[in-house]
């Protein structure tokens, strides 16, 4: 659900998503 909603990456949210992707 994170995924859907890109255009409000928060800043501790960034970190997250980059943790994902790998």
């Amino acid at each position: 659900v994170l995924l859907q909603r890109p255009s409000v990456p928060l800043p501790r949210s960034l970190p997250l998503r980059r943790q994902q992707l790998r």
